[in-house]
């Protein structure tokens, strides 16, 4: 339940304040965005009741978790990475990227039947493969033709603007990278110990 609470309180959230409010109507009352977040509540809800008849088609709740996965994760991480290492992209790029590589997934659900691929699995991993490359093009071609935010808009946001600490004063066991490599190298041998 807490889950559910969850999932329904940043849905109604991100409706609310983060489209409604800053692209529809920006001059409301809070008793308005607070009706309309009542309304987006019932919403949301029954658009969950939906989703649970449409993953009771599904032979597993996992099948239907990772063919979700494929429609938003892979486009939104193409988004994510531009987002976060190059400076270049811009809202306009992301926007279409996510919706173009959503579009390339719903597309190749639709378009290629289940036997297509050797499994629903394999089916899911090259629908997220096309969606995340189709995501990542668009969002670059896009934000060549659209305006990019201030450099100083993005410090702190863009990994390449921000000001990030350095450990060359400690020791080598208290640096995170030497850390991160050690804890790597850790779990590919458990890996390989219990394959």
């Amino acid at each position: 339940m807490s889950g559910m609470a969850g999932n329904v309180t940043a849905f109604t959230t991100v409706w609310t304040y983060d489209i409604y409010q800053a692209y529809i109507n920006k001059r409301a009352s809070d008793q308005h965005y607070v009706k309309m977040g009542r309304r987006t509540v019932i919403v949301g809800v029954l658009i969950s009741i939906g989703a649970a008849y449409v993953a009771a088609d599904f032979p597993s709740v996992m099948d239907y978790m990772q063919t979700l996965f494929s429609f938003f994760n892979a486009p939104l991480f193409a988004t994510f990475l531009l987002g976060m290492f190059w400076r270049r992209a811009t809202p306009w790029g992301g926007f279409w990227g996510l919706v173009s590589g959503i579009a390339t997934a719903l597309i190749l659900y639709v378009a290629l039947p289940d036997n297509f691929y050797s499994s629903p699995q394999a089916g899911n991993f090259w629908r997220a493969w096309w969606a995340w490359l189709v995501a990542f093009l668009i969002t670059v071609l896009v934000s060549f033709f659209t305006k990019q935010k201030p450099a100083e808009e993005l410090k702190g946001v863009v990994y390449s603007r921000g000001a990030y600490p350095t450990y060359d004063d400690l020791a080598w066991y208290k640096r995170p990278g030497y850390i991160a490599l050690i804890l790597c190298l850790f779990f590919i041998g458990f890996n390989i110990w219990f394959w």
